[in-house]
């Protein structure tokens, strides 16, 4: 009886002890995550592979998606559906990836094996090495990098350069250009070469001075410019910027321009720094120096250094010769990096609205123009769009679907030039520093005219012509924008410069300096009137455009002559039907230029219904006013907290604004549904933001193995021990 019962229970501590095996070994298998159909072979990545033999089986796993990529590339098969499946944890991206249109596939499916454990593409690392306690709260650690620092991530916490506000007092010194000396020299002009400040503004021996920045402020932007050297004139500091960039900051106008006079916000300074969560990198020293928040440990703290501007590239050649059917899913984009525009080993970044940074000494512009080049004479040739985290072109049906991007140096996700028939659907951009989606290209206000005679410049044109062609149907529907613009606060929560159908369906967004979504540019500028800048041409770049059923709350937060939507320009057969705008504007940043939707120059062919807007008595709820040849303009069925439709005295001829006022938000019952329904978002995006991401060893990680390698051994034990038992029972059955 009592051997039996041994014998019982020895089996049933080994079953138990194998069961427990698989249950952790084979935790990605019981959970396996079945989003797709086995339609082609599946390409198995594990950044945590330590197998020699990485063939992209289950069993031997690549670690890198770049290992999946070349695996396609080598098979060749343009009719075959891959399924890359990612192990869940970080991979750290040293450059870019590219998926360009070199790779043949039907279609590519990048998803978790592990519906429960997102993998995490960083485009930073993880700072190793132990800190050390300086002076005054500080702590400094060696960081092997050669170049400026602009953002750093703490426990996934958005850190800052030092700052400080100091006031200008005037310009000194000048800088000549003369057109055709380099590529950015399009025209001749004398700028200014330094800033004055009262005489040690800045410390005069400052390390670094040419990883100083200096920014200025216009009623909706801001102009950066970098130092390149520092020196004393009597009473005054002479700052000298970095040039050619500091000279293409000043041809900007309506006070965008660099302002010599003006608040300077001064970064990156070692002498300021004094703040938690304020850091500086002497990339002379190779070290880095932080000032930790109260709750932060920095010898457990994940402290991540970005290194990359782009995570992602999908990128095809041409208009006949498209990236086409890739989906990214369940996965997580953050940290990266981005050192300001560019131009002949200067830095900087100006531009007159949004996103569009200033490349080019190319025109000089001033409100009232003077018979001197306006900046929509070159049809923003001298503009382009900076590097994005996930940042797709030349593309067509583009999927993404339940992706988290976050904490990025530049801008989330960019479709710029020719994206079709594409989908970001579910998703959450936040902690942006510039816009969360940026669609379209700002010299997509003319298709194919590179070397034609509308406007200015022509042969700068970006794009050839087998290149240049409007995003088409494009659906942004039921996701998350939250926290953005936070370095570049012009730039509006999202931007679409030109498309051919849009759809922006049932999404939240809140929290922007600016405007929370800016449709159109070109302004009345691109109308083909005599007076404009193409006579005989006028632009066809956007239309059919759906902003529907979405939550904008917490828009405008600091600069203001914006709305939370924002139109531009000509809006052929567009609608902005049924969406909730709340709390636009904050105290002090001014009252007659914020509006809940602000229609701006040369508006017109847009059609609004049932909109509810919550917005201050002395705010406007949707702004008609006369600003540029405007018209053609309806809306019908707003409900608003304010009788006022214009900060302009005179409505424009052409428009119709019907409001339904509703004094302290008591709301009719047509609000309260419009209300109910506006702005929901996928379930799931709750769930991936509060993912916790390890890019440490950690504890969980040494528990789970420790907890494998406990019951396998307990496993083996109990078997050998059966055995033993069973062993010694025969002999004594057999003496027996």
């Amino acid at each position: 009886m009592k051997k039996g019962i041994l014998n019982k229970l020895v089996v049933s501590i080994c079953l138990m002890a194998l069961l427990c095996t698989a249950l952790f070994v084979g935790w990605s298998t019981i959970f396996a995550y079945a989003s797709q159909p086995e339609l082609g072979p599946s390409i198995y990545v594990d950044c945590s592979t330590n197998s020699a033999t990485q063939d992209g089986s289950k069993k031997n796993p690549y670690k890198t998606v770049q290992q999946a990529i070349d695996e396609i590339k080598e098979k060749n098969s343009a009719t075959t559906t891959y399924l890359v499946k990612i192990a869940g944890g970080v991979y750290e991206f040293d450059k870019t990836l590219t998926i360009d249109n070199t790779i043949p596939a039907e279609h590519i499916y990048f998803e978790p094996q592990d519906k429960n454990n997102y993998p995490v593409f960083s485009g930073g690392t993880r700072l190793e090495g132990k800190w050390q306690k300086e002076a005054n709260g500080i702590y400094s650690i060696e960081l092997n990098r050669d170049r400026k620092l602009r953002t750093l991530y703490v426990n996934g916490r958005r850190c800052y350069m030092t700052s400080k506000t100091i006031g200008g007092m005037g310009a000194t010194g000048t800088y000549h250009i003369e057109a055709g000396q380099a590529d950015w020299a399009w025209l001749d002009g004398d700028v200014s070469a330094a800033i004055r400040f009262n005489k040690g503004s800045i410390p005069e021996n400052t390390r670094n001075q040419d990883d100083i920045e200096m920014v200025t402020r216009s009623t909706w932007n801001t102009t950066t410019v970098c130092v390149d050297r520092i020196e004393t004139s009597g009473i005054y500091q002479n700052v000298y910027l970095q040039m050619p960039y500091g000279a293409i900051a000043q041809t900007l106008g309506w006070g965008n321009e660099y302002g010599f006079k003006e608040k300077n916000y001064v970064y990156n300074v070692f002498e300021w720094l004094d703040e938690p969560g304020e850091f500086y990198f002497d990339k002379t020293a190779h070290k880095l120096y932080y000032y930790p928040r109260e709750d932060e440990n920095l010898n457990k703290a994940d402290v991540i250094v970005p290194n990359i501007d782009t995570i992602i590239e999908i990128k095809g050649q041409d208009k006949d010769n498209k990236v086409s059917n890739i989906t990214f899913q369940n996965i997580i984009f953050e940290n990266t990096d981005w050192n300001l525009c560019e131009v002949d080993g200067s830095y900087g970044r100006g531009t007159n609205q949004a996103n569009a940074s200033l490349y080019a000494y190319a025109h000089k512009t001033k409100p009232s123009y003077d018979g001197e080049i306006c900046w929509h004479d070159d049809i923003y040739r001298s503009y382009d769009i900076g590097p994005a985290a996930v940042s797709v072109t030349s593309a067509d049906n583009i999927l993404f679907k339940n992706i988290v991007v976050r904490h990025t140096g530049n801008e989330g996700i960019t479709f710029i030039n020719d994206v079709s028939n594409s989908i970001i659907s579910g998703c959450a951009i936040y902690d942006t520093s510039a816009s969360a989606l940026v669609i379209g290209h700002p010299q997509h206000m003319f298709i194919g005219d590179k070397g034609s005679d509308i406007g200015l410049f022509s042969e700068k044109e970006k794009y050839d012509l087998n290149e240049e062609a409007l995003c088409k149907d494009i659906l942004v529907e039921k996701s998350y924008f939250d926290d953005l613009a936070k370095l570049f606060l012009g730039c509006p929560g999202i931007t679409v410069y030109a498309i051919d159908g849009f759809e922006f369906l049932d999404n939240k967004l809140s929290n922007t300096p600016y405007s929370g979504i800016s449709i159109g540019w070109g302004w009345w500028n691109m109308n083909g009137d005599d007076d404009s800048s193409t006579p005989g041409h006028a632009t066809e770049s956007v239309k059919r455009v759906n902003v529907a059923r979405n939550f904008f709350e917490n828009t405008m937060k600091d600069l203001n002559d914006g709305g939370a939507i924002y139109t531009l320009g000509d809006m052929y057969n567009s609608r902005i039907d049924n969406n909730y705008i709340k709390n636009i504007g904050t105290e002090g940043n001014g009252n007659n230029k914020i509006r809940g939707i602000h229609m701006d120059e040369g508006t017109r062919n847009l059609f609004g219904d049932s909109n509810v807007i919550e917005i201050k008595e002395d705010y406007a709820c949707i702004d008609c006013g006369n600003w540029g040849r405007k018209g053609d303009n309806t809306w019908i069925n707003t409900y608003s907290t304010t009788e006022k439709w214009s900060t302009e005295p005179n409505i424009e001829p052409g428009t119709t604004c019907l409001i339904i006022y509703c004094k302290d938000a008591n709301w009719t019952s047509d609000a309260q549904a419009i209300i109910a329904a506006a702005g929901h978002i996928d379930s799931k995006i709750d769930e991936m933001i509060n993912f916790e991401v390890k890019y440490k060893k950690s504890s969980l990680g040494l528990i789970i193995g420790l907890s494998v390698g406990g019951v396998v051994i307990l496993a083996a034990a109990g078997v050998m021990t059966y055995f033993f038992i069973k062993k010694k029972n025969k002999k004594v059955e057999n003496v027996a």
